[in-house]
C-alpha cells in the first residue's frame, strides 16, 4: 500500500484467480481499505475539528505539517487494546 498526490494504491493476494477476478468486480477489498482508512474523511477537516474539540493538544503546534497523513483507524476495540 502506498499513497501518491492522487489515490492510494494497494495490492491484494487472494488464494487463486478467480477471488482477484471476484474482488475486482466487487471491491471488497477497496470498500474495507477505505473503511479501515476513513479515507472518505478530509484531514484538513480532521485537524480543524481537533483544533476546536482540544485546543491544548492540537493548538499547540501545526498539525498540517507535522501530522500529515494522519489517519484515524477503525480498529477493533480488542485490536486497540492488545496492539
Amino acid at each position: 500500500m502506498r499513497q501518491n498526490p492522487t489515490a492510494v494504491e494497494y495490492a491484494a493476494v487472494h488464494l487463486d484467480q478467480a477471488a482477484t477476478d471476484a474482488d475486482g468486480e466487487n471491491g471488497v477489498t477497496k470498500r474495507w481499505l477505505e473503511d479501515y482508512l476513513q479515507l472518505r474523511y478530509d484531514l484538513p477537516d480532521l485537524y480543524t475539528e481537533w483544533r476546536q474539540r482540544d485546543a491544548g493538544l492540537f493548538g499547540k503546534t501545526e498539525l498540517d505539517t507535522r501530522a500529515i497523513g494522519v489517519r484515524v483507524l477503525r480498529q477493533e476495540p480488542w485490536e486497540c487494546l492488545i496492539a
